[in-house]
């Protein structure tokens, strides 16, 4: 059986950097954002070329402390907060660019993530503009560390838009496969005319698509997790709920992949055998 190729376009997109915000001058590396790239596999439903999709790499949980500030000047207090916005407002729109270049997006998805971006961006230039007018100690230094409680741009914000953009990206995916199914039935539907028995090819399709739905489900489920972590979770759940989220999608797109082989045609489709027949050759059994 002859098999054809398609290639699509791998986008990999990584932006990193480090951070010395950590407590006692420890480097924190700025987590990487992930576009997942998209490929073809070359199961052969004929002429249907069935698409799969690369399984993620791991997001990794970020180690984001608090600082501990020793000095005591409100000047050098409002210097530091302002570098660790400056770092964290730099970081959030580097992201908002390569979610805007990225190809695995629809354009509304695109637009919800600018808009999550530049309402956080909003939010810290508001907090920078608090502590540079802040005229005591001890009140800069609580508006210093609200960077970190009502923030986490690194252990939260940005572990959290990676997996949200990769289940965006799975459930696009998805979408591609649905448009899929209705070519292989097209398929199966001319097997059929033509006298084939397709009750195995059938049956895999059917199976396909009732993985599909429970993959769906799962996704919907797996956003819904991500979507609920927030800065006050650092430390207790966000850990596991990271982990276990990332987990999810990895599998989902693994489940995704074996698709190509669930409807793929199979090597030999018997003949349906007409009962009015007086006549069976080996023709009429097996083509």
């Amino acid at each position: 059986m002859k098999k054809r190729f398609i290639s699509t376009i791998a986008i990999g997109i990584a932006l990193s950097g480090i951070s010395a915000f950590a407590e006692e001058g420890t480097a924190v590396a700025v987590p990487t954002l992930y576009v997942m790239p998209v490929t073809t596999s070359s199961s052969d439903t004929k002429d249907v070329v069935v698409p799969s999709i690369e399984v993620p790499s791991s997001v990794s949980p970020v180690t984001e402390r608090a600082e501990v500030i020793g000095a005591k000047s409100n000047t050098r207090i409002q210097a530091r907060g302002a570098q660790l916005i400056k770092e964290r407002v730099k970081s959030l729109n580097q992201n908002a660019e390569a979610v805007a270049k990225a190809k695995g997006l629809t354009a509304d998805q695109k637009t919800a993530f600018s808009m999550f971006f530049s309402g956080k961006v909003v939010e810290l230039n508001a907090l920078g503009v608090k502590i540079a007018s802040s005229t005591e100690a001890s009140s800069t230094k609580a508006l210093v560390s609200s960077i970190f409680t009502d923030f986490r741009v690194y252990a939260i914000v940005l572990p959290q838009v990676r997996l949200q953009k990769r289940i965006y990206e799975v459930q696009n995916h998805i979408a591609k496969l649905s448009e899929t199914f209705v070519k292989v039935q097209t398929k199966i539907d001319e097997a059929k005319a033509n006298g084939k028995d397709v009750t195995v090819w059938q049956k895999n399709l059917d199976d396909a698509k009732t993985l599909v739905t429970t993959d769906t489900t799962k996704l919907t489920a797996l956003m819904t997790q991500i979507n609920a972590l927030k800065p006050s979770d650092y430390g207790t759940t966000s850990k596991s709920t990271i982990e276990t989220v990332n987990s999810g999608v990895k599998s989902v797109a693994k489940d995704l992949n074996s698709i190509g082989k669930k409807v793929r045609r199979p090597e030999n489709m018997k003949k349906v055998v007409n009962s009015t027949s007086t006549q069976t050759t080996s023709n009429s059994l097996v083509r």
